[in-house]
């Protein structure tokens, strides 16, 4: 989304945490500290992988223990006392509602127009009703103070305004990809050092967050390994242990198992499997920003399809995309689907024209038309 914008606009990042590591091209980083149990899951991760996993799913299961909670002291606290706030417009992304609240709270000290983008929703998939009048109260607040609301998809933007009552400040803008970033990434010797590079193997690969109760890849896993050496399989970001555990308690061939990566090194991996793999939602309103990037990648994505298809934004946005295939999340579903792929002819995609309006200069463009009120 601010790809384009970076071009023309001064644009700064408020993240969680210390250092500079987590940079994005064209745009400046500003590292705000690390919320309690953030730091709680970093010194976990330092004792035993295993405990961080563990922490990190309860973290997952219970949201009233959102990891980021605090975040929006720790922006506030950012430009406390004498440090100035030159900036013209502040804009606030979902992942957890403290992000949203720290955008809130600097747009009504500093008097700057606030616009907030949601990928998810928020209240909706609350079902505790004492907590999720709590987050109602809370979302409001802030919605009603901001000028602008993005959603990504036209369901959960129709549901915000039935509940909230937001429809003509609300716009939906679809996540995209950058074609260049994925262009140098696929090609960056360097990246292609860290991985192995079996050319007779097809690996199927699954980058990003995953969890038992709500994007399990042990069916995956058992599909995979019941089809023979001749594929494989890469698991890389944030997910259960159980993965990976399954993985080798069956002694599976070819598992590249990797914790999480840096963007170019997803990049690198996508555009070299043979078959990219999206778990899609239970909730289908919510889609996963890996669709867009496996779009840009142009290889055969595996859609493993969680509800109802025509409730499901994330299979909608992929219907018509050249080399789709759906399964079910069972292994004799994912099974057929797989074999299925490798007999086809196709494992690079030639440029088309489906997957252009995603492409991050028309979604920084759409995005700027919202910040200029055009």
């Amino acid at each position: 989304m601010l790809a384009k914008l970076g071009n023309t606009h001064d644009i700064s990042i408020f993240y969680p945490g210390n250092d500079l590591s987590s940079t994005i091209p064209g745009l400046k980083p500003v590292p705000v500290g690390l919320t309690f149990r953030l730091k709680l899951l970093e010194s976990f991760r330092e004792i035993s992988q295993n405990l961080y996993l563990v922490y990190l799913n309860a973290l997952k299961r219970f949201s009233k223990l959102d990891m980021y909670k605090g975040f929006d002291k720790l922006v506030e606290k950012r430009f406390s006392g004498s440090t100035s706030f030159d900036f013209d417009v502040i804009l606030s992304a979902s992942g957890s509602i403290e992000s949203h609240k720290a955008g809130y709270l600097l747009s009504e000290k500093h008097n700057v127009p606030l616009i907030c983008d949601y990928g998810d929703p928020i209240t909706p998939l609350i079902f505790n009703s004492k907590k999720r009048k709590s987050f109602e109260k809370i979302e409001r607040e802030i919605l009603e103070s901001a000028s602008s609301i993005l959603f990504t998809t036209d369901s959960t933007a129709s549901q915000y305004a039935k509940l909230f009552g937001i429809e003509s400040k609300s716009y939906v803008i679809r996540y995209g990809f950058n074609a260049k970033e994925i262009k140098v990434a696929s090609s960056d010797k360097t990246i292609a050092s860290k991985f192995p590079q079996e050319k007779k193997v097809k690996y199927i690969a699954h980058i990003g967050t995953a969890f038992v109760n709500d994007r399990n890849l042990l069916p995956l896993i058992d599909a995979v390994n019941s089809i023979g050496s001749e594929v494989g399989l890469i698991l890389a970001g944030r997910r259960s242990r159980a993965f990976s555990s399954h993985a080798q308690s069956i002694k599976m061939k070819n598992f590249i198992d990797l914790d999480k990566v840096d963007y170019s090194s997803s990049l690198y991996l996508q555009c070299e499997s043979d078959i990219n793999v999206i778990v899609g939602n239970k909730d289908g309103r919510q889609v996963p920003g890996k669709v867009f990037i496996a779009i840009g990648c142009r290889k055969p994505i595996l859609y493993i399809s969680q509800c109802d298809k025509e409730y499901d934004e994330a299979l909608n946005i992929l219907n018509g995309y050249p080399s789709l295939f759906i399964a079910k999340n069972n292994k004799c579903s994912i099974k057929e689907t797989i074999e299925t792929i490798l007999k086809s002819e196709s494992t690079m995609l030639e440029p088309s024209s489906f997957g252009n309006q995603y492409e991050a200069e028309e979604i920084s463009n759409q995005l700027e038309g919202v910040i200029y009120g055009n």
